[in-house]
């Protein structure tokens, strides 16, 4: 096969207009139109609406390129990898057919269309009609309909033969002896007569590990690789995810007419239903706890991302412990780039099965070792997902989670509100602000959730910060629920992973990037080795638990301080655990009726440490014991040790004599990576967070950027951060 390149610079003009302008190919109407600066920003402000224009307009993209002749070729085809719109596409001025509405592959036979030397291809669209972006829960005035050609676009010549499809099913049956790979190579035959054969093999590392070869006979044929001593891919957090490559090769004379890769894991996934109806994940005969996030496209207009950016978010959900991605509330499927990702970090994917250009985009992602399971429902659409990826998992959520988790709210980082609200509108009650909101009811939700179980915030940056530790308060206490009264429950999928477009939302990574509170809080609870406590008001007493997430074996103890407010030390105590693989147990009450009586709910705090048997602490957590609203936190009077940890890092270890609820660091107007935020601060036991700022800064310049404030801060008339700092270590000495 012969691939010609027809991705890169395009032209794009208005029907009603002469001008032209420059497009990229993939890429979409809006953000060419954006680039060449026709339109305004539509994530600023109402812009969305000012841009509604763009959508009742006909537009003609066009690309002219050069061409060899292709006349001694059999089939010569222009393929459309991802069109969006209805489009009538003509190659040299003649009419080759039309796409449909959504982003679907399409293709059209052009031999005798092709010219030796210059050819021009159009596509001339319509007016979209659809809103095909985003989630039809998702607010209306963030369904933008757009149109362009958002996937690959080339002209493919093949000569004699053509693979159609590949299926590659794996056989446990003989394991571990060896591992059975059946590919299964369907092709389209242009000359029949011609002697071909099919070569399949599987490589690890570039060396090829085993081969098949046969006669091309028939149309399906398969081959069967027997791999010995398999390396076996694991979802995040359970081991590695190694990948191997098969290799597809059709020849006639020693010549190679067709050439395909697909890079696969070689793993066992499948659904255990228990006696009660739930099902449960196993991978590789081990039982996954799900710690699952949804995922909807990363922006309004996804072609223009890079993959760097697809790495950015995938990578945020691996580690932050979380190795399940549901696709979901999406009217597309995702591209390539987000797949490989998924395979490389070892993310499952529950992907909801959509009627649009199903079976196409099912062999395009039915290899992937990340794919775990299809969610669906409708019995036609099952029957269609079962035709074409034979073996895997088909349910319903709700078979698997026995109870749904909360969608919770909150606001993006203040430099992402900035950039649509002006200052002017920066009011919780301010229309723009309901406009960037997810739903019509989030704004009132999260008042009435602040009112429940916080101090109402003083003014609107603290809002921000409020609404943030809000969420990742209340979706750490439904994660408590679920892993310590659920016993039998077998997974946690929360709101969702992002965001793709500026808003407050359920979310827990912002539109640009950046992680929430609830992000950096959940990270710590879904730790694989973690610790937390249950209080019972009825029984005064706290069950404490510890949690074994790992396939090795967990000995230590668990440590538990209860201390007042101030600080003051009432009663500890420590006891021995031990914990198989991916258990948890119910480790000793805490008995509080004497504490309680005596000093009240509002004035107590439970520590709790998971210690290995080096005393090196695996885990941390706290137990309090009534709303944070009804705690009389003092000034946090907090002491900042800030050290040179390298040349672009700096170890910031602060302590308190006093509890503080929820400390947070940041850099005025510098980004930068923290290894731990959002975290609460023990009386008296000093806490180190790294911090890296996006760019290097002297440390006379991060004494004057940073910036650390805590729950207590959200309801007082002035934020009060603290400044207080100790010289800098010379650079070369350890943080």
């Amino acid at each position: 096969m012969r691939r010609l390149d027809l991705t890169g610079e395009w032209t794009v003009r208005r029907e009603s207009s002469k001008k032209i302008y420059k497009a990229v190919v993939p890429g979409c109407l809006h953000a060419d139109l954006l680039a060449a600066q026709e339109i305004p920003d539509p994530f600023i402000g109402r812009n969305l609406q000012d841009v509604a224009w763009v959508a009742e307009e006909s537009w003609t993209y066009e690309n002219s390129f050069t061409c060899d002749d292709l006349s001694d070729f059999s089939r010569v085809l222009l393929s459309l990898e991802g069109v969006e719109g209805v489009a009538a596409v003509s190659l040299n001025g003649q009419k080759l057919g039309k796409t449909e509405a959504l982003a679907q592959r399409a293709e059209f036979d052009v031999k005798k269309h092709m010219k030796v030397g210059k050819n021009t291809l159009s596509l001339a669209f319509e007016p979209p009609t659809k809103k095909v972006k985003g989630a039809t829960s998702l607010k209306p005035s963030a369904n933008l309909p757009t149109l362009g050609i958002s996937g690959d676009a080339s002209i493919l010549a093949f000569e004699g033969v053509r693979v159609t499809d590949v299926l590659i099913q794996q056989d446990f049956s003989t394991a571990p002896a060896f591992v059975g790979i059946e590919v299964t190579v369907c092709t389209e035959r242009f000359d029949p007569a011609r002697h071909m054969e099919v070569l399949v093999r599987i490589c690890y590392k570039g060396n090829t590990l085993h081969e098949a070869r046969d006669i091309l006979k028939k149309d399906r044929q398969s081959l069967t690789l027997k791999l010995k001593n398999a390396q076996y891919w694991w979802p995040a957090g359970m081991g590695e995810q190694p990948l191997y490559e098969v290799l597809i090769d059709i020849y006639a004379e020693r010549s190679c007419l067709e050439h395909l890769s697909k890079r696969i894991g070689i793993r066992d996934i499948h659904v255990q239903k228990g006696k009660d109806g739930q099902v449960k994940l196993v991978a590789n005969k081990q039982a996954v706890f799900v710690k699952g996030t949804r995922w909807i496209s990363p922006d309004l207009f996804p072609s223009r991302l890079s993959r760097m950016e697809y790495a950015r978010l995938v990578k945020a959900t691996v580690v932050a412990n979380m190795n399940l991605l549901r696709l979901h509330e999406m009217s597309e499927f995702e591209c390539n780039a987000f797949y490989d990702l998924c395979d490389e970090y070892g993310v499952l994917i529950w992907h909801d099965a959509y009627d649009v250009d199903l079976e196409t985009n099912i062999r395009r992602v039915r290899h992937h070792a990340a794919l775990a399971v299809w969610g669906c429902e409708d019995a036609g659409l099952i029957k269609r997902v079962k035709a074409e990826d034979p073996g895997r998992a088909i349910l319903p959520l709700e078979l698997f989670l026995r109870k749904e988790m909360p969608s919770v709210a909150s606001f993006p980082d203040l430099r992402v509100v900035q950039t649509y609200l002006p200052e002017a509108e920066r009011n919780f009650s301010h229309p723009m602000c309901a406009y960037h909101a997810e739903e019509e009811t989030t704004l009132p939700v999260m008042a009435s959730s602040f009112a429940k179980h916080f101090l109402f915030p003083t003014y609107f940056e603290n809002m921000l910060w409020l609404s943030q530790i809000q969420q990742g308060v209340l979706l750490k206490r439904e994660w408590e629920y679920v892993r310590c009264m659920l016993g039998d429950n077998h997974g946690f999928i929360h709101g969702r992973l992002n965001d793709f477009w500026p808003q407050c939302s359920s979310s827990t990574v912002d539109y640009e990037g950046r992680w929430k509170a609830a992000h950096y809080i959940l990270r710590k609870a879904m730790m694989p080795l973690w610790t937390t406590g249950l209080y019972s008001p009825k029984t005064k007493q706290a069950e404490l638990f510890a949690f074994n997430d790992l396939q090795k074996p967990f000995k230590g103890e668990l440590v538990w301080r209860l201390t007042r407010t101030q600080g003051e030390l009432v009663a500890e105590g420590k006891k021995v655990v031990t914990l198989a693989p991916s258990t948890r147990d119910s480790v000793c009450d805490v008995a509080l009726a004497q504490p309680l009586d005596t000093y009240g709910a509002t004035d107590l705090f439970l520590w709790l440490e998971l210690k290995d048997e080096k005393g090196n602490t695996a885990s941390s957590n706290v137990v309090y014991f009534c709303e944070p609203k009804e705690w009389t936190l003092p000034h946090p009077r907090m002491r900042a040790d800030i050290r040179i940890w390298d040349d672009n890092s700096y170890a910031v270890t602060l302590t308190s004599s006093v509890t503080v609820m929820w400390v947070w660091l940041s850099l005025e107007g510098l980004d930068a990576r923290y290894d731990d935020n959002y975290f609460c601060l023990e009386p008296g036991k000093p806490t180190r967070i790294r911090v890296t700022p996006s760019r290097r800064i002297k440390p006379e310049q991060f004494n004057q950027l940073i910036r650390i404030g805590s729950l207590r801060d959200t309801w007082q008339e002035k934020r009060t951060l603290m400044q207080m700092v100790v010289p800098q270590k010379k650079a070369g000495e350890k943080a």
